[in-house]
């Protein structure tokens, strides 16, 4: 649990002062919009309270008024980090490349 809080504290940092962090985030966002345009979930109302609304609350109780387990949070948190790193390394390994071929 306290990884997880670790690397969403990191995260919130990053979109703080990184904005390939928010361009990321942004992809986040759309790939779990898509997801909601073919069958709804709560992915994208659970990334927008963690990440951008920076939900105070205990989470346990963000689960609970979207009737979802808390194990299935904290399971679905592991996953928004890991896709977000995933988009953020791409974006810097992008930006990389486009700076090397000036």
């Amino acid at each position: 649990m306290r990884n997880v809080l670790a690397a969403e504290s990191a995260i919130q940092n990053l979109l703080d002062r990184d904005p390939n962090a928010k361009i990321a985030l942004n992809h986040l966002l759309i790939r779990y919009d898509c997801d909601d345009n073919l069958q709804p979930t709560v992915h994208t109302s659970f990334i927008q309270a963690i990440y951008i609304e920076r939900y105070d609350d205990l989470l346990w109780k963000l689960a609970r008024d979207n009737n979802v387990a808390q194990s299935s949070l904290f399971r679905y948190r592991r996953k928004y980090i890991k896709l977000f790193y995933h988009y953020y390394e791409r974006i810097l390994a992008s930006a990389e490349a486009a700076f090397s071929s000036d």
